[in-house]
């Protein structure tokens, strides 16, 4: 019998032993993301999304153990109260419902980071964010350590580097979103000195980057992911990713509810369960009612200044990004407008606008940018599926393909902005407007009301002026081929030589969508001490009407004559008058038409009747060289004449390398053929140029 006892003694005793050796502690969380400040207008509590979690909060606290509750990012903003009192809303939320640490996600910025500071300055809820610096300092703190018994576990966050920042911000306080691998180190090292067992991140990375540190951090145990995190990996969304180790990478981003999870504390802080919660619950919390009567004086202080009427009798009008990015056109004058397609919510106004709307619509409310893109660049941005433009539509800015190295004028959102230079992978220089876009949008309710325009045609009827300056000094080796009796065409050398010169043009060009006039004025002058060896100067008057992209009427004034007068005095000038249509497909341009050319002086001869055809192909390759084709026939008969006629022909080919932007080499050869009426005796000219090549485009408006 006493060995019976002894033995149930012993069985007791280790059972008892193996529990206490074996049992574990367990963290429980309640967690929030993307809350955005969403606040609704009116008065009824039970009508108001984050109420309504709030609800819920207070009732999985009133009837579960709960240790913590964090909130994931994106809580600020946009919501229009939350914007209103710059973050004090959201904060006395948090308060409220003991939220112990809120991750400052990328919507949050655009409260204003000092904003923020200022606001939680003694309140309960820490704000984190490792890697938003000033002067290469975190301006939040960037970790919180929760002590459960004689546990501690640290929480760091992580702010997405997607954040958009204020540009008086950025400039004068010099904020910056730094790498978080600059920080995290020695955050963790920090941490685990201070005797913080476990670490866990509040990261608004993306699912690539939570991986990548779990990879390279083993010291943190699990990574709780929310705000500006998708939760995709390999396009397949995974709320749940369990390493082999026992880690976790869990994504929250459901914003109406709460998410409780349950993590054992064992060798490592191991994920149990995960719940999602967001049934509206009945609490009888007597506090509650003082939340709603400080949600609800918030609510008053708003309606007084923003339900005052902007617009009256308004028309039905859809206001979407791309109505916004023709405002954006309409104000500033610029060729292309871009706008974050996060900047605003697509939303009908109608009636007595106010405020509220206003608000509604612009999420993003920083300042408009002015600057200028090459169409290079234009070109690589024009794919950001991010991004809505006004102004740009199938790679044409109005009406005409978009060049390579012509600057434009573009107007666009800070947001918009950041994205491209993001992607362009450099600075752009830029005009701050210190226009909001929430009061340029309010300043053309009260007064023009270009977003309730039907059509915004208009704009492409602005007029632009730009001007194509080419100077090129030559190195020049020509061969001359003809008889002794042949005649000298106006402009053209006598004998064959090798010397310097130069070849000057600028293409002065006034166009909308429809209409487009260039003046060309030309210099072709070359001498060698007293003797002139190239002596042509040109101007011509291009005009073309756009019907549609590829065939298309034009009409053109030509007038040769020379720089410096002959050797015999003379300064013989020569006119052309043609009509016709031009083409446009690709690399090859070219125009097809008829009219007249006669020399009115030095001699003055008859008026020759004739068809014009120009054709030219350029074709840029290997990134740095062009190659060009040039045709130019003229062929004329005498009036009254069947038999005889008169030939004028140039044709040119180039291969030029571009040494930068202004800069080019380029190797020229020229073949011109002319048949005189007067002696029917061929000329022909042929010449191997090698000039440097200075190129400047401006854009005057």
């Amino acid at each position: 019998m006493h060995l019976r006892y002894y033995i149930i003694s012993c069985i007791f005793f280790i059972t008892s032993l193996s529990i206490d050796v074996f049992a574990f502690d367990t963290l429980t969380i309640i967690a929030t993301s993307n809350l955005k400040g969403n606040f609704s207008l009116d008065m009824d509590d039970r009508t108001d999304p984050l109420l309504t979690v709030a609800r819920g909060i207070m009732y999985e606290r009133a009837t579960k153990q709960v240790d913590c509750y964090v909130d994931l990012g994106n809580a600020f903003s946009p919501g229009v109260l939350s914007k209103y009192s710059y973050g004090a809303m959201m904060l006395d939320y948090f308060e409220f419902l003991q939220c112990d640490a809120a991750l400052v996600g990328t919507h949050d910025i655009a409260v204003g980071l000092r904003n923020l500071e200022l606001a939680s300055r003694s309140r309960p809820t820490q704000l984190l964010s490792l890697n938003i610096t000033v002067d290469n300092k975190p301006i939040f703190k960037p970790y919180w350590i929760f002590k459960k018994k004689d546990i501690k576990i640290g929480f760091i966050g992580i702010t997405s580097s997607r954040g958009i920042f204020d540009v008086a911000e950025k400039r004068i306080l010099s904020v910056s979103l730094t790498e978080y691998r600059d920080y995290l180190t020695n955050t963790i090292a920090a941490l685990k000195e201070m005797g913080c067992k476990y670490i866990i991140v509040l990261s608004g990375l993306s699912s690539a980057e939570n991986s990548a540190i779990m990879k390279e951090y083993s010291q943190v145990d699990c990574i709780l992911a929310g705000g500006d995190a998708s939760g995709l990996y390999y396009d397949v969304y995974a709320p749940r990713l369990d390493l082999e180790d026992g880690r976790s990478i869990i994504t929250v981003t459901k914003p109406d509810g709460h998410y409780t999870i349950r993590l054992a504390l064992k060798e490592k802080a191991v994920v149990e369960t995960i719940t999602f919660t967001n049934l509206d619950k009945t609490v009888s919390d007597s506090s509650y009612s003082d939340l709603v009567e400080k949600i609800n004086l918030w609510k008053e202080r708003y309606a007084e200044v923003a339900t005052v009427a902007i617009a009256e009798n308004f028309p039905s009008t859809d206001v979407s990004p791309v109505t916004i990015a023709h405002m954006l056109r309409h104000y500033y004058n610029s060729e292309v407008a871009i706008v974050n397609v996060g900047d605003v919510v697509a939303t009908s106004l109608s009636g007595t606008v106010t405020g509220i709307d206003v608000q509604r619509v612009v999420q993003n409310d920083y300042t408009i940018f002015t600057y200028r893109l090459s169409g290079r660049q234009i070109n690589i941005i024009s794919g950001i599926s991010g991004l809505v433009f006004s102004g740009l539509v199938a790679g044409k800015i109005q009406g005409v393909s978009v060049h390579h190295d012509r600057m434009y004028k573009v107007s666009s959102t800070q947001s918009a902005y950041d994205i491209i230079t993001a992607t362009l992978k450099e600075e752009v220089p830029y005009t701050n407007t210190w226009t909001a876009l929430s009061a340029l949008m309010t300043n053309d309710l009260k007064a023009d009301k270009c977003i309730a325009n039907n059509n915004f045609e208009y704009l492409d009827n602005r007029f632009r002026l730009t001007v194509d300056i080419n100077l090129a000094n030559i190195y020049d080796n020509s061969v001359v081929t003809t008889d002794d009796g042949a005649s000298t065409p106006p402009g053209m050398p006598s004998k064959t030589y090798k010397k310097w010169g130069i070849e000057d043009s600028a293409d002065i060009t006034l166009y909308n969508q429809f209409h487009r006039l260039t003046l060309t004025p030309y210099i072709y002058y070359m001498r060698q001490d007293e003797l002139y060896l190239q002596n042509l100067l040109r101007g011509t008057f291009l005009y073309s009407y756009t019907l549609n992209p590829y065939v298309n009427p034009y009409h053109k004034s030509q007038v040769d004559t020379v720089v410096v007068k002959k050797d015999d005095g003379l300064r013989p000038i020569l006119f052309r008058e043609t009509v016709g249509a031009s083409f446009l497909y690709s690399y090859l341009s070219g125009r097809i038409g008829v009219g007249f050319e006669k020399q009115t002086q030095d001699p003055e001869k008859d008026m020759l009747y004739g068809a014009e055809s120009i054709l030219q192909i350029q074709i840029p390759f290997l990134s740095y060289f062009i190659y060009t084709f040039n045709l130019d026939n003229f062929i004329t008969i005498p009036e009254g004449s069947n038999s005889t006629y008169q030939i004028r022909t140039e044709m040119r080919n180039a291969l030029s390398i571009n040494i930068n932007t202004w800069l080019s080499l380029t190797i020229r050869h020229r073949w011109f053929y002319y048949n005189p009426l007067d002696t029917q005796i061929p000329y022909t000219y042929t010449q191997l140029l090698v000039s440097l090549d200075v190129k400047a485009k401006f854009k005057v408006f």
